[in-house]
């Protein structure tokens, strides 16, 4: 019997109009709520919303402890935030969430007990609860990834991209793209399925230059002149590779060069975090189960 079995052992489990909650045997243990398909958004202000609407836990004076980020066995991305303040009737308590994030939307763990020794033992559940959640999303497909936003810069989320604008934009008409993970080579013919125009070679190929970032991804960057809608640009074009899958940044200058966005697109790129992997044999557990 795993962990997670052990702690749930004699917990009823009660369908809701949103996913199934969970109510421990005893008095005070608690109660810990799924929410089985939420739209994507902050973790911090979905707490917010569940305290708001709570009958348990804490309701308000909400003190909010600091993100832990982890992979589920799928190789989602979660996050896990422990929250204290006062239930309805002003006494202490406290409540953990933690969110397991889809492509365009998640699930939510919420799970909150009504007397403090069991607050740690509910925190393990919803951590254990999150890390087993199927999303059952598939795997590989295009997927995003972290990496640290360029300080300043203006970010427009596009299909599949994000497209990130100089701070002086438009009299410096500079942006890195950042394309999804994808587990498909790049190929001229599916470039103008993706976001930003393709390029126009105007000069020969420049040599490209292989690199290894400090997470350790191998690629390489090239370097180019062409013309991008009819408009003659500067390009600097990164593909690394982890694990099977294709992670591709684009930095455009539309009429000049790339200035100040050359070291810039070199962070951004150095900042690229590999997906997390899926556990080879994990079993999800059977609370998961209709």
């Amino acid at each position: 019997m795993g962990e997670l079995a052990e702690l749930l052992a004699g917990w009823i489990r009660r369908v809701t109009p949103d996913g199934f909650a969970l109510h421990g045997p005893r008095a005070g243990m608690g109660t810990v709520e799924v929410y089985a398909r939420v739209p994507l958004r902050p973790l911090r202000r979905i707490a917010v919303e569940l305290a708001a609407g709570a009958t348990h836990g804490p309701r308000r004076e909400l003190a909010f402890g600091p993100l832990a980020a982890f992979a589920t066995a799928e190789g989602e991305h979660a996050g896990l935030v422990s929250v204290r303040g006062l239930d309805g009737a002003g006494r202490p308590c406290a409540r953990t969430i933690a969110l397991v994030a889809g492509d365009d939307w998640g699930a939510v763990v919420d799970g909150a007990a009504d007397d403090a020794e069991h607050d740690a033992g509910v925190a393990r559940i919803v951590r254990l609860m999150a890390e087993a959640c199927p999303l059952r999303l598939g795997s590989p497909r295009r997927r995003r990834y972290l990496y640290r936003p360029p300080l300043g810069w203006q970010g427009l989320a596009r299909p599949h991209a994000v497209r990130w604008l100089h701070p002086r934009f438009p009299r410096a008409p500079v942006a890195i793209y950042v394309g999804e993970a994808d587990p498909f080579p790049p190929a001229p013919e599916r470039s103008y399925f993706l976001e930003g125009a393709p390029v126009v070679p105007t000069e020969p190929d420049r040599p490209e230059v292989e690199i290894v970032t400090p997470r350790g991804l191998r690629g390489a960057i090239r370097s180019l002149r062409g013309e991008v809608d009819g408009t003659p640009a500067t390009v600097l074009d990164c593909r690394l590779t982890h694990d099977g899958m294709c992670y591709p940044v684009t930095c455009v200058a539309a009429g000049g060069t790339i200035g100040d966005g050359a070291p810039t697109f070199a962070a951004l790129v150095d900042s690229i975090v590999a997906l997390p992997p899926r556990r080879a044999g994990e079993v999800v557990s059977d609370v998961w189960m209709g």
